[in-house]
């Protein structure tokens, strides 16, 4: 009756500053950088990409990245994946986690690297730490569907519900699923209720309300009640990474 919803393999290619800690007299990098960011979101890839280089050839993870995502995407370079994985590479060992997220998604997706399952999981698993919903979403899903590791629903559970809670409506829409069959846990409708009503906000997961109505035909009208207070209640956690 109730089914996860397929994994969705974005590309985090929001170009981003690493909270990083500049001294002052790194404040001149600091406006390079943000120069740089500038002309990246307004297509100006060609002015964009000098800067990126030359932070990132410093050691700058957050050009490192950027430049990473440039390479992915096409962005004023040839489009490369195996020049995207080396630059990401660079700033996920420094601890960037929107860099880290890409690896995952890279060896999860075969792009431009062989596929590996084990390597997915552990950089996905680097970035879920550091709060990121979307690796925390894939996260649990490779624990869901056994990948890259033993099957483990109360991991699965865990880690949607983490970037559930930071409004992901595809991590909502499976823990609605994760309540509503008790699967890893027991079965709670009026949760699985609240999630799919989440779930539905987003508009993208059409099938949250479908799950949603079937649900309640074997919910009482207390029940109902009690999930829409959840709802009406519930606010997202700040999350996402730490603040730029």
């Amino acid at each position: 009756m109730f089914s996860t919803s397929n994994r969705i393999l974005t590309i985090v290619s929001a170009l981003a500053v690493l909270p990083w800690a500049w001294a002052e007299s790194d404040l001149e990098k600091e406006q390079q950088l943000l120069r740089a960011l500038s002309a990246a979101r307004v297509g100006d890839y060609q002015h964009a990409l000098p800067i990126f280089r030359r932070l990132a050839e410093q050691g700058h993870p957050s050009a490192q990245h950027n430049i990473g995502v440039m390479y992915e995407n096409g962005h004023g370079v040839f489009r490369s994946y195996r020049e995207a994985f080396v630059w990401y590479l660079k700033a996920a060992e420094q601890g960037y986690a929107k860099a880290q997220y890409n690896l995952g998604v890279m060896y999860d997706g075969d792009k431009g690297i062989p596929r590996n399952d084990a390597q997915a999981l552990f950089w996905y698993r680097k970035a879920a730490e550091q709060n990121l919903a979307p690796a925390q979403y894939n996260l649990g899903i490779m624990y869901a569907t056994g990948q890259g590791t033993p099957q483990d629903n109360e991991q699965a559970f865990d880690w949607y519900r983490r970037a559930a809670e930071q409004d992901h409506p595809q991590a909502q829409f499976n823990l609605a699923v994760v309540y509503a069959t008790g699967r890893g846990l027991p079965r709670d409708d009026v949760r699985a209720y609240k999630w799919f009503s989440l779930a539905a906000q987003h508009g993208a997961i059409r099938q949250a309300i479908i799950h949603r109505g079937t649900l309640a035909e074997r919910m009482t009208n207390a029940q109902i009640e009690a999930a829409r207070r959840l709802v009406e209640a519930w606010r997202p956690e700040g999350g996402g990474l730490p603040p730029e």
